[in-house]
């Protein structure tokens, strides 16, 4: 498993550095808002790229958290592989299959150490006029040996273009499984 995601994130990285042509978002994401504290930081970088029109989408996912900020930070390293479905009433969506890895310390013989994973996902976007969209999405991320994580992953959110490749936004993240948060994430995309 180990040796499919470093070819994934080889093959993915030789085609998206010299293309140039993805989007590059950054985010960072508070946890625990629902208590109206926040408990948890959480910063994520994700290149995407799209080939044959949009038929073929991937893209690669680096997260890392802190929980109750303190203590080891936990990284997670995906690669995703999705295709456009399609668009319905100005409605945009995408379906999407990832592997990733878990590289966290290990705290006891159930908690912490790595671990691979795969999930599954669809997301949405729907435009307001030229600057403003709509986003929303699902998500499953489960690990391959199904007791170190399984979540699902409801998110919505709204993006603005301030200029044409660059956008800014705010997504509410709710989580339930293995991990269970309620979170406010702030980024940044940037179009090549």
């Amino acid at each position: 498993m180990k040796k499919l995601l470093l070819a994934l994130t080889v093959v993915s990285a030789a085609i998206a550095v010299p293309a140039s042509a993805g989007t590059l978002e950054g985010e960072v994401r508070f946890g625990g808002v629902a208590n109206k504290q926040t408990n948890s930081t959480e910063y994520r970088v994700q290149y995407n790229d799209a080939l044959y029109n949009g038929l073929v989408q991937y893209g690669l996912e680096l997260q890392t958290v802190q929980p109750k900020n303190e203590g080891p930070v936990g990284t997670l390293f995906s690669g995703k592989l999705g295709t456009a479905l399609p668009g319905v009433f100005g409605l945009s969506s995408a379906a999407f299959a990832e592997v990733g890895q878990s590289l966290n310390k290990k705290v006891s013989p159930t908690v912490g150490g790595n671990f691979e994973f795969w999930g599954a996902g669809v997301n949405a976007a729907y435009p307001l006029g030229d600057a403003l969209t709509l986003k929303a999405g699902y998500r499953h991320r489960e690990s391959f040996n199904g007791n170190r994580m399984k979540e699902d992953r409801l998110h919505s959110g709204v993006e603005w273009n301030i200029t044409e490749k660059t956008a800014i936004g705010a997504t509410y993240y709710r989580t339930t499984g293995s991990l269970r948060t309620d979170e406010v994430g702030v980024g940044i995309t940037h179009s090549f």
